[in-house]
């Protein structure tokens, strides 16, 4: 918990920032060329971009950008940038968007915001 902590102890702007470089290494890694696929790599890729959305929504309403201010657009933006990562692919020549990839973003978003209630919940008794 000490990192975490310390983490939240951080300047706002430099967390903002920090998530803001998150969202572009993102991309860039979501625009790589892939080695292979295969149906292993299928299902691996869902939990992949499940469990990324997942980081970036705890670190976008946790660290970034706390508070309940734009509190339904924030999720919103975050699943309106998985689907401009899916178009981006779409147009690299070598990676194909996938409605399944956007999907697994938003229940990765769904997922977080599921966890954060129950700890809210938790908290509150």
């Amino acid at each position: 918990m000490f990192i975490f902590k310390w983490m939240k102890s951080l300047p706002s702007p430099l967390l903002k920032t920090g998530f803001y470089l998150l969202l572009l290494a993102v991309l860039v890694m979501a625009l790589l060329p892939v080695e292979e696929e295969g149906p292993a790599t299928l299902v691996n890729d869902k939990v992949m971009h499940g469990l990324v959305f997942l980081m970036l929504a705890f670190v976008m309403e946790v660290l970034a950008h706390p508070g309940g201010e734009l509190r339904y657009l924030k999720p919103a933006l975050l699943l309106l940038y998985g689907a401009l990562m899916e178009v981006l692919q779409g147009q690299t020549g070598y990676r194909d968007p996938s409605i399944a990839d956007f999907i697994a973003d938003g229940v990765g978003i769904a997922m977080f915001y599921g966890i954060a209630s129950i700890v809210r919940k938790i908290e509150a008794k």
